[in-house]
């Protein structure tokens, strides 16, 4: 009788943790993921369309030498600070613009500002329109070459002996 009811308590214990996974915290999560997805799509989309076509060019690139690698049996040393450059100039950068972007408040039309105040804020936001725009598209850019170097000296290597 004593192990029945340590079970019975055991089942109830297990239903209710279960219960509160499942109606508050996937929920919950789910909610967190989705507001980051439109935050980095929001950033995604200051993006300029020469810096997606480096993006694109550096994740195809990152594909093939990835397959390279594997079908050579070669060591995949020269892919990780292209990936790096990569996740930096694809993902983190539209990121943090994106959250600037959602996190900064709006501008009250009759809030008090001095002269030299709303030049800095014009100076601070050209600077990271620009930072937007270059960046992204350079990191990828260079990920790009050291990707195509890596390779040509894989299968330079790989075909001379």
């Amino acid at each position: 009788m004593n192990q029945k009811a340590s079970l019975n308590l055991s089942d109830a214990v297990f239903t209710a943790v279960l219960t509160l996974l499942f109606v508050f915290i996937l929920p919950g999560l789910a909610a967190a993921l989705g507001a980051m997805g439109g935050i980095y799509f929001d950033g995604l989309q200051e993006l300029p369309p020469y810096a997606l076509k480096a993006a694109s060019a550096a994740v195809g690139m990152l594909a093939i030498s990835t397959v390279m690698c594997a079908v050579l049996k070669a060591d995949r040393e020269f892919i990780s600070w292209p990936l790096r450059l990569t996740l930096i100039g694809v993902v983190m950068l539209p990121f943090v613009r994106g959250s600037q972007k959602a996190f900064t408040p709006e501008p009250m039309d009759d809030a008090p500002t001095t002269g030299w105040l709303v030049n800095a804020q014009a100076g601070l936001g050209a600077m990271a329109k620009g930072f937007i725009e270059i960046v992204p598209a350079a990191l990828c850019t260079v990920s790009v070459v050291l990707l195509a170097v890596g390779l040509t000296r894989l299968v330079r290597a790989r075909y001379r002996r």
